[in-house]
């Protein structure tokens, strides 16, 4: 109530609205029910945004990651003296943040120096992600927050010793700005990457873009597809290739797989490819997720996107002496 008059005082035009988590259900007209009203929000429908006041990380700006694409009851007010007045409702999807704000990823060099991988890697998040780390990275200290980190950051990497690590757009009042990033640049020692095998290097460059999900699932899908979140991964990993040395396998690091619908177009996909310029490999990664939802149809096309991810992670590029040489 408090909120409503207050807003009320400053003539803004706002609706209230309850809704749910989508892994708990969803609103239905057909069958109302009060157990389904468990999520507050706030909705301004001239700018389109939310305030979520039981969410704490969150700004004015998209609704929460877990409710957005879920039907909400927007309730049209009106204060009246000390009371709020009802005056109609109706049931409408909560907007969801699109893939497009919802970038993150990985930009990573790695240079051999004294047979020990030196790792410059910017970890970076946008929109749903962004906010939720803002939060977390704002509320810990010490061995917590360097724990968080670590789980967010080279996941993939056991054993690194760092040198430098600094935090940018870290302040949780950016989340308000869909366009914002929250990133963590990491420059380490990365030991446990690379293997030796005679004089050939064994680069397990696949485990810098961090641990990936694998679906191994073997029977006849039975249910609809859902996914957690809206995600678009951009990874550009550049690996220099040491003097009087080459770089054999490359056909490895190029994976194609997509989702799409009958129109053809994409929901998802993953998409590797890489190059070599002068003395470097460069690797570029694109991951997707544009739904929420798939028809169990299309469980086969999904679970080689997803798994497509796991795969690069176990990537090992090798190293081999210059014929010359």
């Amino acid at each position: 109530k408090l909120y409503l008059a207050a807003l009320a005082e400053l003539t803004t035009n706002a609706q209230l609205v309850f809704t749910l988590p989508r892994t708990q259900g969803s609103i239905d007209s057909d069958f109302p029910t009060p157990l389904v009203l468990q999520e507050p929000l706030l909705y301004f429908p001239v700018y389109k945004k939310y305030i979520a006041p039981t969410v704490t990380y969150l700004r004015y700006g998209p609704a929460p990651d877990n409710i957005a694409g879920n039907n909400g009851l927007f309730i049209v007010y009106a204060n009246q003296a000390v009371k709020v007045g009802f005056q109609r409702c109706y049931i409408q999807q909560i907007d969801i943040l699109s893939h497009e704000h919802n970038k993150q990823g990985v930009n990573a060099s790695i240079k051999i120096k004294n047979r020990v991988p030196e790792v410059i890697a910017e970890t970076y998040w946008q929109g749903y992600r962004a906010a939720l780390y803002r939060g977390i990275h704002r509320n810990i200290q010490g061995a917590q927050r360097e724990d968080f980190i670590k789980n967010v950051t080279l996941s993939g990497i056991d054993n690194l010793t760092i040198t430098k690590r600094s935090a940018e757009g870290e302040d949780v009042n950016l989340s308000s700005d869909v366009e914002s990033f929250f990133k963590i640049k990491t420059e380490c020692q990365a030991p446990a990457i690379i293997e030796m095998a005679g004089n050939d290097y064994l680069v397990s460059i696949g485990k810098v873009i961090g641990q990936q999900s694998e679906l191994y699932q073997e029977h006849k899908r039975q249910t609809n597809i859902y996914v957690p979140t809206i995600a678009n991964y951009f990874h550009e990993l550049v690996l220099e290739i040491p003097e009087g040395y080459s770089c054999a396998g490359q056909e490895a690091t190029k994976i194609h797989n997509q989702v799409k619908d009958e129109n053809q177009n994409v929901l998802m996909e993953f998409i590797s490819d890489s190059r070599v310029e002068g003395n470097k490999l460069i690797i570029n990664v694109h991951e997707v997720y544009k739904v929420l939802y798939l028809k169990k149809e299309k469980y086969d096309d999904f679970r080689a996107v997803i798994n497509s991810a796991a795969d690069f992670n176990k990537l090992v590029v090798v190293l081999t002496p210059s014929k010359a040489n």
